[in-house]
């Protein structure tokens, strides 16, 4: 067998079920599936944006960009306050969001050097993704946006458990600053549709091909995941968006200059949120609104925009460069309006939507928890210690507190914080030296969780 064939029986191997032993709890032929709407489990749409910060959105306190249709869901759904991506930065968190693991189990916190960009590297085949395990079940699964976990052949959505992909393999910033980086391509599964597109009408396209998809699976359960490559730098913004803007304004813009394509940001949050409209409007027109959650979130903190009154931004573990917008809606099944001050984690979306589609989760340990109870009953979540770690720099989080270890100039100890967020959530003050007890204890279950995740990870380069 062709070792990067990812075959039914080898996948209800690794999660431990045989194809017998796993029964479909709902019809299969789709006529019986529009008259017993309600036997089956819910659709599932997750939007990933690229680089929004947490102080982005309208209902997050932005009072400049307008996000009238991420702050509606937010109205008629669940935000949370306390959020987090897996990381500061992109594929580690899409590696734990995929898998439902820390990232440094899946070994995608590693970059080799001389692989910075068009990773050789990429999430092993071995690995269950939230779309296989839906997939395993029946539900019709699609990736449209941007995947950024490997884009070689062997590695892409179409083998990672996606019936379908249309998007860009990774972030459209990278071919112009690597002489030998190959144009950006624009794919349809597998295939190349089109080399250097038009950056400008990307989120059209995307949302386009979202809506294609949803209508296409309305009479079934589906899976869409759409991870926006916007608006990580460079932004671009469609002309719809872009006309509040003067013409010297535009005409100033050099290509891919990051510098001078700044000020587009706020439209291409807001051409985002449009998208968000027109996704949940495809679906009421479909008349699946009951039957379908929505979620919206991003993938790390912000390079340009916005972490409102959070410490930090991308690539860092303060505050601003994890904690994230997260917005659900479950029409009648999560509580409209709530606002959720519950620590949640990129990592358990995985085991959130397994249990919604009623999916076997993978025999490997899932580091992620269950959301559903908490999203619509109320109940709260166990406590637990969750932990990041990037380029160096660690951090643990328990309750209101907070360990930071960061490293330092050459020759200089490792700067060490513990904040208490819930006094001082921009991190100002280190108590450290007053709390010696508390810093040791958190101290101590990094270390046992480091331990954890390293067993048997063979190289030392990290993200």
């Amino acid at each position: 067998m062709n070792k990067y064939t990812y075959t039914r029986r080898k996948f209800l191997k690794t999660l431990g079920f045989t194809a017998a032993s796993i029964a479909v709890p709902w019809p299969i032929n789709s006529s019986s599936l529009v008259s017993g709407r309600e036997k089956q489990p819910p659709n599932v749409i997750l939007i990933v944006a690229d680089d929004m910060g947490y102080g982005d959105v309208g209902c997050y306190g932005n009072q400049h960009i307008k996000t009238p249709n991420l702050d509606a869901l937010a109205k008629k759904g669940a935000r949370f306050t306390d959020f987090h991506s897996n990381g500061p930065l992109c594929t580690p968190t899409r590696a734990a969001l995929l898998t439902g693991c820390y990232q440094q189990r899946v070994g995608l916190h590693i970059i080799p050097k001389d692989q910075r960009y068009a990773m050789a590297k990429a999430m092993s085949l071995e690995e269950i993704t939230f779309a296989e395990a839906l997939k395993s079940v029946g539900y019709s699964t699609a990736l449209v946006g941007k995947w950024h976990l490997g884009d070689r052949p062997a590695f892409l959505p179409p083998r990672q458990g996606f019936d379908e992909y249309f998007g860009i393999p990774y972030s459209h910033d990278m071919h112009p600053w690597r002489k030998s980086f190959p144009p950006l391509p624009l794919m349809r599964g597998e295939e190349i549709v089109e080399l250097n597109p038009d950056l400008d009408h990307l989120t059209q396209y995307c949302t386009e091909e979202a809506v294609k998809f949803i209508s296409k699976n309305k009479d079934r359960p589906f899976l869409l995941y759409m991870p926006h490559p916007m608006p990580h730098q460079p932004v671009h913004v469609s002309e719809r968006f872009a006309k509040r803007f003067s013409k010297e304004q535009l005409a100033a813009i050099k290509g891919e200059d990051k510098k001078s394509r700044k000020f587009l940001y706020s439209a291409t949050i807001e051409e985002i949120d449009w998208s968000v409209g027109e996704i949940i409007k495809a679906v009421r027109a479909l008349g699946i609104e009951e039957s379908t959650f929505v979620a919206f979130t991003s993938d790390n903190g912000p390079a340009i925009g916005s972490a409102g009154p959070l410490r930090g931004k991308k690539r860092e573990l303060w505050e601003g460069g994890h904690r994230v917008p997260f917005i659900a809606y479950w029409q009648e099944k999560i509580r409209p309006g709530v606002v959720i001050d519950e620590i949640a984690m990129s990592m358990d979306l995985f085991p959130t939507m397994a249990a919604m589609g009623r999916a076997p989760l993978p025999r490997k340990k899932i580091d992620g928890v269950n959301l559903l109870p908490l999203l619509c009953e109320g109940d709260k979540l166990s406590e637990r210690t969750v932990f990041w770690r990037s380029k160096g720099k660690k951090a643990a989080r328990k309750g209101p507190w907070k360990l930071l270890m960061q490293p330092t100039k050459k020759k200089r100890p490792t700067s060490i914080g513990l904040y208490h967020l819930n006094n001082d959530l921009s991190e100002q003050h280190n108590l450290a030296e007053i709390y010696p007890e508390k810093l040791k204890s958190l101290q101590l279950e990094f270390a046992a969780w480091e331990k954890y995740v390293d067993a048997g990870r063979a190289q030392k380069d990290e993200w």
